[in-house]
């Protein structure tokens, strides 16, 4: 009840909460027990956005419709109905049924939530903000009580229990935020937060030992400094990364040299060599139906061998949505995917420059790539919620940019015709010199 009346006054908390699950979920739930078993915590957060959204909305002077492309509504709309329809093909039915559930409720609500509540690009900052203070915490939890709070989980080391995958995300989408706002705005706080909070959360990351932000976030830098290649001190931001880099990993190392172990170059062969393992069997799998799939749930009895696998994935989605859905379901899903990243390339122009929307969009869209290029490595499209938040994030923020632009140019236009009558008439009683 108290995160609803918060909700409803501040909208954005509820989308703190969303983007905070896989850690917050785990901490609430050592406090409340079986209140908060399976997916009741997941539900009630995700549904507490979309009505903090939908009275964001409903509050507005005026209405807009939804900041969303046909075409990518009716993507998702046939990736939801082929993941049902393609359930009894499947040779685990009963984890296909859980993923089709995640995917079809949880995961299009979260979607709906974001898009509900982008009425203005700057509704996007809001969300910037929460993100960024959810990384800051968990960054601060590992390197500060990880001796109290902290157990291995595996290879990996979490905060009691709490996915050290979503730990690392959050750290990782913090790290980008900050550079993107601090790159575009050098004032001296945000200077002061990412000096203080950039080293840290690369120390979580190395500590939670997931080495995919490790290899994605450098893929995503050079992104956001070709945004603002005409203002940017290339020279000056890369070695003020590098330093940030370099200070995270001998802390690490000085802290506890077993954090570095997952990436040494053995680990890392190991785990390219598992992957590549699965990515060969998921494509047996789509050579043998590629054009309806072997339904939903039926990559992990392929994994596995056995019908009762469960929570096994070949670490890539489309892949994975190629396997189980077949070639519309993978057109669907890249449809979705390619329309986020020719949204945010957008940025790129010009007429985007010193605009608020350049400010929030480049920042979103870079947490949008770094999910994308998880996609190739790691997790199951089923769960992969973050991703798509961003990517919708970021097509709304492209079109509510496009209308205001759409809105200012017809100002214009009407501006200039009701001068020019005025214009010709003073022309016509002025008499010549």
């Amino acid at each position: 009840m108290a995160a609803l009346l918060i909700s409803i006054v501040w909208p954005a908390f509820a989308f703190g909460m969303l983007l905070t699950i896989p850690v917050l979920k785990v901490v609430l739930r050592r406090a409340a027990g079986g209140l908060l078993a399976g997916y009741t915590y997941d539900m009630a957060v995700v549904l507490l956005a979309i009505i903090a959204a939908a009275l964001h909305r409903a509050r507005q002077a005026e209405r807009h419709p939804l900041p969303i492309p046909p075409r990518v509504i009716i993507a998702w709309l046939v990736l939801v109905v082929l993941i049902w329809l393609r359930l009894p093909a499947s040779a685990n039915q009963a984890y296909g049924f859980k993923k089709a559930l995640i995917f079809s409720i949880f995961d299009t609500c979260a979607i709906l939530s974001v898009v509900l509540m982008m009425v203005t690009p700057r509704d996007g900052r809001q969300i910037l903000r929460l993100i960024v203070i959810g990384g800051i915490l968990s960054s601060m939890a590992l390197p500060l009580f990880g001796s109290t709070i902290g157990s291995y989980e595996g290879a990996r080391f979490s905060i009691q229990g709490a996915s050290p995958l979503g730990v690392a995300d959050l750290a990782a989408n913090a790290i980008l935020i900050l550079l993107s706002t601090w790159i575009a705005d050098r004032s001296p706080k945000r200077t002061l937060l990412v000096v203080i909070v950039v080293p840290l959360s690369a120390l979580a990351i190395f500590m939670s030992g997931t080495r995919g932000p490790i290899f994605a976030i450098p893929l995503v830098l050079p992104l956001i400094f070709w945004f603002y290649r005409r203002s940017l001190n290339f020279q000056g931001v890369m070695a003020a990364l590098i330093g940030f880099g370099l200070i995270a990993v001998l802390t690490a190392y000085l802290v506890n040299p077993s954090y570095l172990t997952r990436f040494s170059g053995d680990a890392v062969h190991s785990g390219l060599s598992a992957r590549m393992h699965m990515v060969n069997v998921t494509v047996r799998g789509i050579v043998r139906n590629p054009i309806l799939g072997n339904g939903t749930g039926d990559t992990s009895v392929q994994l596995h061998g056995v019908a009762d696998a469960e929570g096994s994935y070949p670490h890539n989605h489309l892949l994975e949505v190629f396997n189980e859905l077949g070639i519309f379901g993978m057109i669907a899903w890249v449809t979705i995917m390619a329309t986020g990243l020719a949204a945010g390339w957008e940025l790129r122009k010009p007429e985007w420059d010193n605009t608020e929307a350049k400010f929030i969009g480049v920042a979103l869209y870079a947490c949008f790539v770094y999910q994308a290029i998880q996609s190739f490595k790691a997790g199951t499209y089923a769960a992969a919620y973050m991703q798509y938040f961003f990517c919708f994030a970021t097509i709304a923020a492209h079109e509510l940019r496009k209308r205001d632009l759409q809105i200012w140019t017809m100002n214009q236009q009407l501006f200039m015709r009701a001068q020019t009558p005025l214009t010709t008439a003073h022309s016509a009683t002025t008499p010549a010199p």
